[in-house]
């Protein structure tokens, strides 16, 4: 019995690379490539800074679970980063790791105008 459907555009692409990664030499070609990629994203945050730079300041407001976490620091600190490139005011709202205290930080948030909102929540 043979079975067959038409592949997807994703679905082609990702057995294409399946089928090109075969060996760990090729796995480690490719962590190669991606980490010579990687080392262009200075410059491509440099684009982005002429190029997507708005010319009225933004508003932003971030909450995530709690800055006590690394992951959600280093998420803060991108952010802010991000903020700067595009002229972007990046509010932020901590967790605390502590539901009832993000809710009330979120109340507070939507209190608030904003041109953008992200939430990440606790629990």
């Amino acid at each position: 019995m043979r079975l067959s459907y038409r592949l997807g555009k994703a679905e082609k692409s990702l057995y294409k690379i399946t089928k090109t990664i075969s060996t760990r030499r090729d796995l480690l070609k490719l962590a190669s490539v991606a980490g010579a990629a990687t080392l262009l994203s200075p410059s491509l945050a440099a684009l982005a800074k002429e190029a997507g730079r708005s010319e009225k300041p933004l508003k932003a407001a971030f909450s995530n679970a709690g800055l006590q976490a690394t992951w959600c620091a280093q998420g803060k600190q991108a952010a802010e980063y991000w903020g700067k490139l595009f002229n972007v005011e990046v509010t932020w709202f901590d967790g605390q790791l502590d539901a009832v205290k993000q809710r009330a930080a979120i109340d507070n948030m939507a209190s608030q105008q904003w041109d953008f909102v992200a939430i990440q929540a606790f629990g």
